[in-house]
């Protein structure tokens, strides 16, 4: 089990209603400035969410709250109203149990 941040992505005041994503202005930066943090491997993995609402980036294990929202602040989308981010500590737990069973919880409901 291990904490990361999660940047969670929600349309900002300049997302054009109705447009998914990748009709948005600054999409294309938006994609090259994640994919800055991914090739470092700072950045696990992001997607949209299927209602044109935003999205969310899972950022490696050892990213602090601060250097996360630091690095989405700086996203273009962001800094241009497109994109309002935020930052949430996530504790991922699902995987961690799966790869080590022994490490499940005797309690079903302690989730």
């Amino acid at each position: 089990m291990s904490l990361k941040h999660v940047v969670i992505l929600r349309a900002g005041p300049q997302w054009q209603a109705g447009q998914p994503l990748r009709s948005q202005r600054f999409h294309v930066e938006h994609l090259a400035h994640w994919a800055k943090w991914l090739n470092k491997g700072l950045l696990l993995d992001g997607g949209h969410f299927m209602d044109h609402s935003g999205g969310l980036m899972i950022c490696a294990e050892g990213v602090t709250e601060e250097d996360a929202m630091e690095f989405a602040s700086k996203d273009p989308a962001v800094k241009n109203g497109v994109l309002i981010a935020y930052v949430k500590p996530w504790y991922q737990t699902v995987t961690s149990l799966v790869a080590a069973p022994s490490a499940r919880p005797r309690d079903p409901d302690r989730f």
